[in-house]
């Protein structure tokens, strides 16, 4: 299994499929022989590391895009034209791609810092979708090819080094310095491997291995740190991998420093956010050991007082033998320690006012009550008793197996997103596992059936945030405050009690999930609140970790103490007291697209903060069941793609609490 934890997304299919089978107590069952996996009906090896900057290559892949595995097979009949209607064509493995939208150009000049009313969170564009969805949005071209570019590193968990140069201005290609860092420490690994293999076909590419103690973590974090010929530095943090799959089709985010000056020797920084945030980031790069010793130091000659974030990093906890290297000894706080730290200086905007927290990921390892609630207890550390808050709701946003089908790339886009747990019972039914959560998922677009009835009741009110169609890698956990009431089966004035104790004892946590377990969910989908109920941010955190031990740090959970960090992970987070204009407040507001977001220049001391995911938010129904590569989805895609599981495995022995310590990352 550790094997399966430093290579691509997709190969978690791999490895799932042969450990559940190793599972069953019954011989596998030979499948009827229409089924049978060939090679005319198998999604082609390098689907995920394919170049895709454009609909059809035109060249066939280079060696760094051959794969030696396979996913679960997509049954497929011969297409002709795209969903949309656009012509296909068969690129070089066989698989259909639709011809772009529209070609772009690589930028000419280094970025601009933009008016503080735009968001410091920026989305991906999408290939497929128009001009228009993708207004205010950012390709990797955009962000990494003005030809000012002097020496570009890109720390990332999966990387194609060709695929980066191919965005790089082709007027620096060949002199520009390349330094790519990974996780991928075990001899043999492919992903090592490959890049390995694709620095040795460009000129000033090297590559560096991130120290890692932990067998079960990764480099998961994602960054770009770009240095230009003007004598500026460039930070990046962003959720998407460094390969074509996730910066065409998948909904992804960065945040960006903008080209910050060196400092003026002798000066000191004006803002202490800013330099905070510096201290953070070195401090957190220099845990990576020799791959990284160049980069933090030049970090350090930088001005960063014009940051307006703050860092929260994960990083692999120190080993306890002496016989492995010990290379730096970690000065801040980091995962859910740091997040708690942060979250509770955080001026809370009116505790009496109801709440959503809303968590939203691509991949979510078998869920532990105790660890949750504690991850929970850090998003409200600004919640003391004293303030007797209203009632809170924690929501986590996955799309179903409807929404994957009805995504851009089909099923193709559920290979980034993971919940290796959820399997059916025997008798086809939901084991109650998934029950017992089912009351905090929300789907990931506004596609969710609702009872027809509610349509003729009332006009229903829905921003679209255009991304409803491609798929999600992108990760982010929002604190919205509504003023009206955070669920409408509540009553007026009826709040949680802390019963006088601290959130360190859990009680308030305790009560405040139990009372939301105790709400089944309907029979159909149901909104949660309205539009004015995520229009007002308290705070926002873009990330690389999803919700995992692995990624937040295993806290004061005793069932898992074995170690407390395994990832490296990298995140920042942004609230509306970080903006205060002196003795001024300033507010976050939620927007759902670029003209919204413009709209917020009219407003007074206001910032935008661009949300990924469709509003309100709709509830799961009681019957519903999440997005899981690890079960059979018999119904086309939009491709007219299948998704097939040979699965044998015992799923009584879920419910007798297997272990899931082993996390699909993306």
């Amino acid at each position: 299994m550790v094997d399966s934890l430093h290579n691509q997304d997709i190969d978690i299919y791999k490895v799932s499929t042969e450990r559940y089978t190793c599972y069953s107590t019954e011989p596998r069952k030979k499948k009827p022989a229409q089924m049978e996996r060939d090679s005319n009906t198998t999604v082609p090896d390098d689907v995920i590391f394919q170049s895709s900057s454009r609909g059809t290559p035109s060249t066939p892949s280079t060696p760094s895009m051959n794969r030696d595995i396979s996913p679960p097979p997509l049954k497929r009949r011969k297409i002709d034209k795209a969903p949309d209607g656009r012509q296909v064509k068969e690129d070089s493995s066989g698989l259909e791609q639709a011809t772009p939208r529209h070609d772009e150009m690589y930028p000419t000049a280094p970025p601009t810092a933009p008016p503080i009313h735009k968001s410091p969170f920026i989305l991906t564009s999408i290939r497929d979708l128009p001009a228009s969805a993708n207004k205010g949005c950012i390709s990797l071209r955009q962000l990494i090819g003005d030809p000012w570019v002097t020496k570009l590193w890109c720390i990332n968990y999966l990387i194609d080094v060709d695929f980066i140069y191919e965005n790089i201005h082709p007027n620096v290609r060949d002199v520009i310095d390349v330094v790519f860092i990974h996780g991928s420490w075990k001899e043999g690994d492919r992903n090592k491997k490959r890049i390995n293999e694709g620095v040795k076909r460009h000129r000033g590419a090297t590559v560096q291995q991130a120290w890692m103690n932990q067998a079960h973590g990764v480099q998961h974090s994602k960054l770009f740190i770009l240095e230009r010929a003007d004598e500026t530095i460039e930070v990046v943090i962003h959720t998407a991998n460094a390969i074509p799959h996730d910066w065409t089709n998948m909904t992804n985010a960065i945040w960006r420093s903008y080209p910050l000056p060196k400092r003026k020797s002798g000066t000191t920084q004006s803002n202490s956010i800013g330099q905070e945030f510096q201290l953070r980031l070195i401090d957190y790069l220099k845990q990576m050991g020799k791959a990284t010793a160049d980069l933090h130091k030049t970090l350090s000659h930088y001005d960063f007082s014009a940051v307006k974030a703050r860092f929260i990093g994960t990083v692999p906890s120190p080993p306890k033998s002496s016989r492995f290297p010990q290379y730096n000894k970690r000065q801040y706080s980091v995962g859910h320690e740091a997040l708690r730290d942060y979250i509770s200086q955080i001026p809370s905007l009116d505790p009496s006012l109801p709440s959503r927290i809303v968590l939203q990921c691509s991949s979510f390892p078998r869920p532990r009550a105790n660890w949750l609630k504690n991850l929970f207890s850090k998003f409200l550390s600004n919640i003391t008793p004293e303030r007797k808050p209203a009632e809170s709701q924690f929501l986590i946003v996955w799309p179903t197996p409807d929404e994957i089908r009805s995504s851009l790339n089909g099923y193709v886009s559920g290979t980034s997103i993971h919940m290796p747990w959820f399997r059916y019972g025997k008798d086809g039914g939901l084991l109650p596992l998934w029950k017992e959560i089912l009351p905090f998922f929300a789907g990931w677009a506004s596609s969710l059936p609702l009872r027809s009835i509610a349509a003729a009741e009332k006009t229903i009110q829905i921003r679209k945030a255009q991304r409803g169609s491609a798929a999600p890698h992108i990760k982010t956990f929002i604190k919205f405050v509504s003023p009206g009431k955070a669920d409408g089966r509540t009553t007026d004035g009826e709040q949680v009690s802390c019963n006088g104790k601290t959130l360190g004892q859990m009680s308030f946590i305790d009560e405040m999930v139990s009372k939301q377990q105790s709400r089944p969910p309907s029979k159909y989908s149901e909104l949660n609140g309205t539009v004015d109920d995520y229009r007002t941010i308290e705070y926002a955190l873009l990330t690389s970790a999803n919700l995992s031990p692995q990624a937040w740090g295993h806290g004061s959970d005793p069932d898992l103490s074995k170690d407390t960090y395994s990832n490296y992970e990298a995140g920042v987070l942004i609230y509306h007291d970080l903006f205060r204009d002196g003795d001024l407040n300033w507010n976050l507001r939620g927007v759902y697209n670029a003209d919204e977001e413009a709209e917020c220049a009219k407003l007074e001391r206001t910032t935008a903060v661009r949300v990924p995911y469709d509003v309100p938010l709709r509830m799961y129904s009681k019957s519903q069941a999440p997005w899981s590569g690890g079960v059979s989805h018999h119904e086309p895609d939009v491709w007219g793609r299948m998704w097939e599981v040979d699965d044998g495995r015992d799923t009584s022995r879920m419910q007798e609490g297997e272990s899931e310590d082993d996390e699909a990352v993306a």
